[in-house]
């Protein structure tokens, strides 16, 4: 049996506890959907990438770390590819803007393998969430805002820059 090391129980216990907050607030949660492709490109235009941001805490006090969840949703039949893809494509990225709060590293969720054209790649299908601990300042108080930008690309007959994807949450 291989040895579960304290960073990865770690990583999967952030991800139940997000996955289940997920699913308690993400009825009131924002939402954001980049635009739809220009007509004329010979396919159907996807919804492209929705995107959700979700927080763990609506509350916290100065010096408190909590979590963001990204939850994305991938059209059907389309792959967005992962933050280590592979060769010749764009990785997938998250750009989390918090003023007043420390941003630690992105958890993403576990990529699968994709292999097409003799090229394999690391990518997401469905519904991949990100978890991003956030820490409030010292400081901090009133309303602090959090915007989160998905960035990369997402291909199926054509591959797709991902731009202008954006969700926002707020804590207080």
């Amino acid at each position: 049996m291989a040895h579960r090391g304290p960073r990865k129980r770690e990583s999967d216990m952030i991800r139940r506890t997000m996955t289940t907050a997920m699913m308690i607030v993400m009825i009131a949660a924002p939402t954001a959907t980049a635009q739809a492709l220009p007509d004329g490109l010979g396919f159907d235009s996807p919804e492209m990438i929705v995107a959700r941001a979700v927080v763990s805490h609506i509350t916290v006090a100065p010096g408190q770390t909590f979590h963001l969840a990204v939850d994305m949703s991938v059209p059907d039949g389309w792959v967005y590819y992962s933050p280590s893809p592979g060769p010749v494509v764009i990785p997938a990225s998250l750009k989390v803007t918090a003023p007043g709060l420390t941003v630690g590293e992105i958890l993403w969720p576990e990529d699968k393998v994709k292999t097409a054209a003799g090229r394999t790649n690391n990518v997401y299908t469905g519904r991949p969430s990100a978890y991003v601990p956030l820490t409030a300042g010292g400081d901090a108080e009133g309303s602090l805002d959090i915007t989160v930008s998905v960035g990369g690309q997402i291909c199926k007959d054509v591959c797709i820059n991902v731009e202008g994807v954006t969700a926002a949450a707020a804590v207080t």
